[in-house]
């Protein structure tokens, strides 16, 4: 399983999506899906772009072992 963590270097803490929209949208506030985004990106951006809008977080893609 693909997760997609992305980065606030600054602040030292990210979040981890299983959708990659969602992380895309974390990242940049770029909204590429036409059924929206999840509360967690919408949140996260929220949160993290609220002084600089304009802002972009790296995404790290990580192969997952997810547990039966």
């Amino acid at each position: 399983m693909k997760l997609f963590l992305v980065w606030n270097a600054q602040a030292e803490e990210g979040v981890a999506f299983g959708s990659k929209i969602d992380a895309e949208y974390a990242a940049t506030g770029l909204n590429l899906s036409l059924l929206g985004v999840s509360t967690m990106a919408s949140e996260w951006r929220d949160s993290y772009a609220f002084d600089d809008p304009e802002i972009t977080f790296p995404i790290i893609e990580i192969d997952a072992v997810v547990p039966e």
